[in-house]
């Protein structure tokens, strides 16, 4: 005679939920086999037929595949938050963290089934990986890939073709030379010997540009800015002195305090009597008389050159601002001949602050040369195929030589997308060395 246990409704037996483990592991496991090793292919996630601003993703990294996944189980929330760690903390083998759990998984239950307990599955699964390490310090050989040159490059140009997966050789090699470059470029110590310094990937930018061959991906020494220079204002300065500012040079435009929506064309640009905002100034103007407009108009003006006036006169000949600029503030810097970049990117700011040696600023009255970044050069060039061009701003011969920027060139916008995740993980692998 048997007894089976009734459970309460609504509740899954422990053997239940095991079982579901083993699948969620499993099915995260097959997922990830194709994209494993250098001549894995490629997978396409597809973010729905309704979601039609979402561009699909075509990638062989695995990082940016788990960052695409959607889950509604908490084993698939453990697996997608170990492959994200090991992607943020080393940089590669997420495909391989995904496939051994899974493995482990399917293998421990089908020992638990044939009567092992799972105590001793897991001291088993953790005398392997002790087993593991021995061989693989025993089999390792040491070599000096830090210092430039010879065979230590060669490796690291192995490492690196290894993590890329463009699928095709050429491709591979120009790919790993420039990932090889950079990191040599950001492990630059204080004196300038290659590899004697300590390497943070993140000193290496990568900006992306459609429409070439991928093998027309090249490596800068220094910082490029995705930005154009403003209209008629210098495009080429030597010797730059580089103002960083994270505040506005414009008017903005004026809100309307308790004015309620109209209609269109029914006095939309109608203003109530509670006042108006001066811009970017905070503060509220309220006018009893049309002569106040104008005294408005002119106060208005002098505000506005007190903070534009500063940083004309405070000597930087190339001034990077965060936010926007204001026509009456560009006439102001054409006429002082210095070159202006605006809406420059915080996480750009903060690159050129660490390789210019510079600081951002925040408020005018902060401003001073001793905030001042310092380039060899400062131009601005096109990139682009035979159609469409862009335009950027190179920052070369900086104050401080760890920096780099990768321009990574693809037929599409989709083919980028997928390569910059296996650029970063190449350069992880590297710098790792």
């Amino acid at each position: 005679m048997t007894i089976k246990e009734e459970l309460p409704p609504g509740e899954v037996s422990p053997e239940e939920i095991q079982e579901a483990n083993v699948e969620v592991s499993a099915a995260f496991s097959e997922m990830f086999k194709p994209v494993l090793g250098p001549f894995g292919s490629k997978i396409l996630v597809s973010q729905g037929a309704t979601k039609v601003e979402a561009a699909d993703l075509v990638s062989s990294n695995a990082l940016s595949l788990v960052k695409e996944l959607k889950y509604q189980h908490p084993t698939a929330e453990i697996l997608i938050n170990a492959g994200l760690t090991q992607g943020e903390r080393v940089g590669d083998g997420v495909a391989t963290v995904m496939i051994l759990t899974g493995e482990l998984v399917r293998r421990g239950f089908e020992l638990k089934n044939a009567g092992v307990h799972q105590n001793t599955v897991v001291k088993g699964y953790e005398q392997s990986l002790a087993f593991v390490k021995t061989v693989l310090d025993e089999t390792a050989t040491a070599v000096a890939v830090r210092g430039g040159g010879g065979e230590g490059d060669e490796i690291l140009r192995c490492v690196a073709r290894t993590a890329l997966k463009s699928g095709a050789f050429c491709e591979e090699d120009e790919l790993a030379e420039v990932v090889v470059e950079s990191v040599k470029r950001v492990s630059e110590g204080e004196e300038g010997a290659v590899g004697s310094g300590k390497i943070d990937v993140d000193d290496v930018a990568i900006e992306t540009k459609s429409g070439s061959r991928v093998r027309e991906t090249r490596f800068v020494e220094g910082v490029v800015v995705d930005r154009a220079v403003l209209d008629a204002l210098p495009t080429e300065i030597e010797n730059a002195r580089v103002a960083l500012l994270d505040f506005s040079l414009e008017h903005k435009e004026p809100k309307v305090k308790g004015r309620k929506e109209l209609p269109t064309g029914t006095g939309a640009r109608e203003r109530s009597k509670a006042g108006e905002t001066l811009g970017a100034l905070d503060f509220h103007v309220k006018f009893s008389k049309p002569a106040h407009f104008r005294e408005f108009r002119e106060t208005r003006a002098r505000l506005f050159d007190e903070i534009v006036d500063p940083v004309v006169k405070s000597g930087a000949n190339v001034v990077c601002c965060r936010w926007g600029v204001d026509d009456e503030a560009l006439r102001k810097f054409r006429d002082a001949g210095i070159m202006l970049i605006k809406r420059v990117k915080l996480t750009d700011l903060r690159r050129l602050e660490r390789s210019t040696g510079g600081k951002i600023v925040k408020d005018v009255s902060d401003l001073s040369a001793e905030k001042f970044g310092f380039a060899g050069r400062v131009v601005q060039r096109e990139i682009g195929g035979s159609g469409e061009k862009d335009k950027f701003v190179f920052f070369e011969d900086c104050k401080h030589k760890r920096s780099a920027t990768i321009i990574l060139r693809g037929s599409s916008l989709r083919v980028l997308e997928g390569l910059v995740g296996e650029v970063k993980s190449a350069l992880h692998s590297v710098a790792q060395l």
